[in-house]
């Protein structure tokens, strides 16, 4: 895989087909009736964000179940990297093989900007103190943003049912310090 940072995309915790989550994220899903409703705003979200061009980091819980990863992955545009999070084990070789990449841990390198993304918030990550980034979901935008680090949750529930583009990422963590 060969992206350029304006091809580079990030998000978590869609929890797509997961009824419950509504409940559970008033603040961004509460607007929502059924599960179905919501599925259709994050895939028309995502489709109107990314192209086919694009890939798509997702650290972490997808989809609640098979049926509901399969159908939404085969619409969704972009190349999409996985990883794991605590649901992601519902997930079968079917649904799975939707991705370019499926990992509980990524390291890599955009240009210059170290990246470290893992489902959970990490206290301190690989290169850190050279000014690296950890990119994480798991807390749905309930954890205190971080001020000293380049450490974000980077959840649908933090961006309007929306992934984040590098760029967006990017300026905000050069907000924080």
């Amino acid at each position: 895989m060969n992206f350029t940072k304006d091809q580079i995309f990030f998000t978590a915790d869609l929890h797509l087909g997961h009824k419950n989550i509504i409940k559970y994220c008033p603040k961004s899903r509460a607007k929502f009736r059924q599960v179905e409703e919501m599925n259709e705003t994050i895939i028309s979200n995502w489709n109107n964000t990314i192209t086919d061009n694009d890939v798509v980091f997702v650290i972490g819980d997808f989809a609640w179940n098979n049926s509901t990863a399969i159908n939404s992955l085969e619409r969704m545009k972009g190349t999409k990297v996985l990883i794991t999070g605590n649901h992601d084990n519902r997930l079968n070789n079917e649904a799975l093989s939707h991705f370019e990449v499926v990992k509980d841990y990524i390291e890599f390198t955009a240009d210059d900007q170290y990246i470290v993304m893992f489902h959970y918030p990490l206290y301190t990550w690989n290169r850190g103190h050279y000014g690296s980034w950890c990119l994480h979901g798991h807390s749905h935008g309930n954890t205190e943003k971080f001020t000293k680090n380049k450490i974000i949750d980077v959840g649908v529930d933090t961006n309007n049912l929306t992934p984040y583009s590098y760029f967006d990422i990017e300026r905000i963590l050069n907000d924080t310090i």
